[in-house]
């Protein structure tokens, strides 16, 4: 074990929690676990002790022991803390994607306490992962005006906002972060991607830009500065950028993916083909890059290659539409319609409102002469796209 011995007696359960939120710091995690259980069986009613314990497994990815050690604090401590351990429990549940149990815990929280910017916050994320944008966004707001400091609420609320196209209140939402905390980098790197999405690029190359300043190892502003230039034709200012961000990095799949959209577009399609590869080798789940590999497959007439990256892509990540939807278009490029119209429609009970997906097999039923099908479509991707009331 790499952590520092005790410098003090443990006498009381105060002095155990002290010494387990120490290990909490230790690089070895793992071996942290059997040092919190000898704490555990010494002051076996200290609830703090269980939810310190959670908190470590759950970074461990042990998430059924991490549940199991929430729950125990919850039963020996309902007491001021509480409140801090359903939230912890609830995050958990979220990340698991178990929503219905993630809002049970937080509607009892806000129901204790209405105006917990944390649980309101929470509780957004569940109504975005449910597709309810706007109630999303209210909660958010809700949320900040409970809490106007919080410039991570504030980020979620930004995030929602872009996810809607509500570009011009993200941005208003963002200076006032940055006026409030201009130190910190990544409200810099929000507040270039409203600038982007606006089409004031000057500006947001100078948010990103002040954003690396403020923290140079910030690759995502790294990255969007490099793609930035790169659209206006500065390629060496865009190739010095990526290749910093890549000695920093050497191994970030988001950084080869982009090193392997650079060399794409520079005409360098053989080592693009080999960046996205590695990538892939290192974070399989990461579609974009699968996507991307697959194009340039086809484009190199190698369509059953470019099959066998999408379908490598859904084994890690079964349920993403675009990936279904490009796997779509080479199986029908292949003559399987079957098999295409499958993928398209998968992707659309997925996301409803996936434009390319719904064009895919739009196109597929008008070129098989399937016209009441199509017909059909139209109608429930119209619906699908009606704006919430």
């Amino acid at each position: 074990m790499d952590f520092e011995p005790v410098s003090y007696p443990i006498l009381d359960a105060d002095d155990a929690v002290r010494r387990a939120e120490e290990l909490l710091d230790s690089d070895s995690p793992a071996s942290v676990v059997e040092s919190l259980r000898d704490l555990q069986e010494r002051f076996p009613r200290e609830a703090r002790l269980y939810h310190v314990s959670a908190v470590l497994l759950e970074t461990l990815e042990r998430y059924g022991e991490a549940e199991a050690d929430y729950r125990k604090a919850l039963l020996l401590g309902p007491g001021s803390d509480a409140e801090d351990v359903m939230l912890d429990l609830a995050e958990l549940y979220l990340a698991q994607e178990r929503c219905r149990e993630c809002e049970e815990l937080l509607m009892e929280v806000i129901s204790a306490a209405q105006a917990s910017p944390r649980a309101l916050a929470l509780l957004a994320d569940v109504r975005a992962d449910l597709g309810e944008m706007i109630e999303a966004e209210s909660l958010l707001r809700q949320a900040l005006a409970a809490e106007p400091s919080a410039s991570w609420i504030a980020r979620r609320l930004a995030e929602v906002l872009a996810a809607g196209g509500k570009h011009e209140e993200m941005l208003e939402v963002m200076e006032q972060v940055v006026a409030f905390e201009p130190e910190l980098g990544v409200n810099h790197g929000y507040l270039g991607d409203a600038l982007k999405a606006l089409g004031r690029l000057d500006e947001a190359a100078a948010a990103f830009r002040r954003a690396l300043e403020l923290d140079p190892e910030y690759a995502w502003a790294g990255r969007e500065l490099c793609d930035l230039l790169a659209s206006r034709g500065e390629a060496e200012a865009a190739q010095a950028i990526l290749l910093k961000l890549l000695d920093q990095d050497p191994l970030d799949p988001y950084n080869l993916g982009y090193l392997g959209d650079f060399l794409r577009k520079a005409g360098r399609l053989s080592e693009s083909m080999e960046s996205f590869r590695t990538a892939l080798w290192l974070m399989p789940e990461y579609s974009w890059a699968a996507w991307q590999l697959a194009g340039l497959l086809c484009e190199m007439n190698e369509p059953e290659q470019a099959r066998q990256v999408l379908y490598q892509s859904l084994q890690a990540e079964p349920d993403d539409p675009w990936t279904l939807t490009c796997l779509g278009c080479v199986e029908r490029s292949a003559g399987r319609d079957g098999v295409a119209e499958d993928c398209f429609e998968r992707a659309l009970r997925i996301d409803g409102r996936l434009d390319v997906a719904f064009q895919s097999l739009l196109d597929l039923y008008l070129g098989t002469g399937r016209h009441l099908e199509a017909r059909a479509l139209l109608r429930r991707f119209s619906a699908n796209k009606a704006p919430e009331n």
